[in-house]
């Protein structure tokens, strides 16, 4: 029997650190005051939202990784039961996940994390799930470069109907000369 414990220990730890060394951020969660059911929302709501995965696993197991990964500062927040959130991709879009959940779920709460191999504080995690998500950073950037075009192009119009008003005015002088002539 305790070698089929150990064998659990061993697949949980294996794939524990598959899962880690594909990550962009991780988060270090407590859901202490969750049901199953809510568990489930919040894994269907980081599905649905493409962002991550929530992972329940032995902190002892979790522990034993996060040394080996060098994430030291990680450990002590590892008390009572854990899960741990993890991102592949867009670290934002998986925060604003968590942060929409925790709005309408009081019962969870973001320990720390790890962003960029970098551990991160729960105040780290707030401003990181306030930060517009990829999509908008993209057309921010794309309105910076679009804004100097768009208002160079609105001065050069502003000229030539200057000019056009300027050259009308002189037509219309020359017209009224010609007839008092």
């Amino acid at each position: 029997m305790e070698k089929i414990g150990r064998l659990i220990k061993e697949l949980s730890q294996d794939y524990l650190e598959r899962n880690l060394s594909q990550l962009s951020c991780l988060f270090v969660v407590n859901y202490i005051k969750l049901s199953a059911p809510q568990l489930n929302t919040l894994r269907s709501a980081l599905r649905d939202a493409h962002a991550g995965r929530l992972l329940v696993i032995k902190n002892n197991i979790a522990r034993r990784v996060f040394k080996t990964k060098g994430w030291d500062d990680l450990v002590p927040f590892l008390d009572g039961p854990c899960g741990v959130v993890i991102g592949k991709d867009d670290p934002v879009t998986l925060s604003k996940a968590i942060f929409n959940f925790m709005k309408d779920n009081e019962g969870l709460q973001v320990k720390a994390g790890v962003l960029m191999d970098t551990v991160i504080s729960h105040d780290d995690f707030l401003k990181l799930a306030k930060l517009p998500n990829r999509q908008m950073l993209y057309a921010q950037i794309v309105n910076g470069f679009k804004m100097p075009i768009v208002n160079l192009v609105w001065s050069l119009k502003q000229i030539t109907q200057k000019l056009v008003y300027v050259l009308d005015k002189i037509k219309e002088g020359k017209q009224k000369g010609g007839q008092n002539g």
